[in-house]
C-alpha cells in the first residue's frame, strides 16, 4: 500500500495561504489538505477555487483534500455540500474531510444528505472520509454506526485518535477500538494530544 503524507493549513492559520504552502512543501510534504482558515466556501467563486489551486501547485504542492462541515439543519445544506464537493474537484483534490454535525438529533438528516452527497462525490472521482469531530462522530462505535447507516462505497473513516481522546474527554482511549475501526479506515489525521489533569489538551512545542 502507498501512503501519502500531507499537512493541513490549520498549523499555519496565521499565515498568508501562499506563505503556510512554502513552509509545507520546506518541510517536504507532497500534498496540502485545505481547511476552513483558507477562506473557501460552497458560495467561493470558481476564480477564487482556481487561484488556490494554482498557489498550491506553484509551492510544489498538491491541494488534495478540502475541508468541509455537513449542515442538515439548513434548507440549503445539501445543495452547499455538493457544491463543495464541485469546488474540490475544481480544486483537484480527491476527498473530501467531513467533520459531521455536532447534533445527534440530526443524525437522520446528516445520512440522508450524505448518501446523496457521496453519490456526487463518486460521480466526481472523490471519496468522502469522516472523521470524530464530536456528535453524531464522538467515538469509535459512532464512526462505525455511521459508516454503516450511509453505505456507501465513497463514504470512509478519516481517523483522528487525537480527537478520540479530545471529544471523549478520555472515556475512550483510540488504541482500544483500533481493530475494529481499522477496515474502514481511508484516510487519517496524525496530532498529539494527551489527558493531563483528567483534561485533554496538546503536548507543548519544544
Amino acid at each position: 500500500m502507498k501512503l501519502t503524507i500531507g499537512c493541513t493549513t490549520r498549523p499555519f492559520k496565521d499565515l498568508p495561504f501562499p506563505e503556510a504552502c512554502l513552509c509545507i512543501a520546506a518541510a517536504g510534504y507532497t500534498d496540502v489538505a485545505i481547511f476552513s482558515d483558507v477562506g473557501l466556501a460552497a458560495d467561493s467563486s470558481y476564480k477564487e477555487i482556481l487561484e488556490v489551486r494554482e498557489v498550491a501547485e506553484d509551492s510544489g504542492l498538491t491541494p488534495s483534500m478540502l475541508l468541509a462541515h455537513a449542515q442538515p439543519e439548513k434548507a440549503d445544506g445539501e445543495k452547499n455540500y455538493l457544491r463543495l464537493i464541485d469546488h474540490a474537484a475544481t480544486l483537484g483534490a480527491s476527498w473530501i474531510l467531513d467533520l459531521g454535525t455536532g447534533e445527534r438529533a440530526l443524525l437522520d438528516s446528516y445520512i440522508s444528505m450524505i448518501q446523496t452527497a457521496a453519490s456526487h462525490a463518486q460521480d466526481a472521482g472523490m471519496q468522502i472520509s469522516a472523521k470524530p469531530h464530536g456528535g453524531i462522530t464522538t467515538t469509535t462505535d459512532d464512526l462505525f454506526g455511521v459508516f454503516q447507516r450511509v453505505n456507501h462505497p465513497a463514504y470512509g473513516i478519516c481517523y483522528d485518535p487525537g480527537n478520540i481522546i479530545y471529544y471523549t474527554k478520555g472515556a475512550e482511549m483510540p488504541e482500544t477500538n483500533l481493530n475494529k475501526i481499522a477496515p474502514l479506515v481511508s484516510t487519517c489525521i496524525i496530532k498529539d494530544c494527551i489527558l493531563r489533569d483528567g483534561k485533554p489538551c496538546s503536548l507543548p512545542v519544544i
